[in-house]
């Protein structure tokens, strides 16, 4: 049998109890690979790619929760997880792309760089989906 924590119930608790530690850790790293990604598909300028990095994770922070975590109800299987992450990596790609779409408009960028908002969100989201999947992967092996 796999252990899988996401799954097992006494362990949310555990899974709420370390939101700090999620948002002191892993929310930085994930902006600064993104911030990363971001610079060297030249979205724009140092300072503002670490803005537009923070500004889109945040929002799909608020979406991208909840496909995961509907997954994980549904069933105890691992390839839920799998398909838990697929999803939220889509909608990830989908709200920050958006998102990057929008923050170019509230600049006065013209036109819209719409193409490279979309390669961005594509890079950087899966940039830092590797890094989740590795740290998922670790966190499952020590676990």
């Amino acid at each position: 049998m796999v252990f899988a924590p996401v799954f097992d119930i006494v362990v949310w608790p555990l899974f709420l109890a370390m939101g700090l530690f999620v948002l002191c850790l892993l929310f930085p790293s994930i902006v600064i690979v993104e911030a990363i990604v971001l610079r060297l598909l030249r979205w724009g300028t140092s300072w503002r790619v670490w803005f537009d990095a923070a500004v889109a994770n945040l929002v799909s922070g608020l979406f991208g929760i909840l496909i995961p975590v509907g997954a994980a109800l549904i069933s105890d299987a691992p390839s839920d997880v799998v398909i838990g992450l697929v999803a939220a990596w889509l909608l990830s790609i989908a709200v920050e792309g958006g998102t990057l779409l929008l923050i170019a408009k509230l600049r006065g960028q013209e036109p819209l760089p719409v193409r490279r908002a979309w390669g961005c969100s594509v890079g950087a989201n899966t940039a830092s989906y590797v890094l989740l999947g590795l740290a998922l992967l670790a966190l499952g092996t020590w676990l």
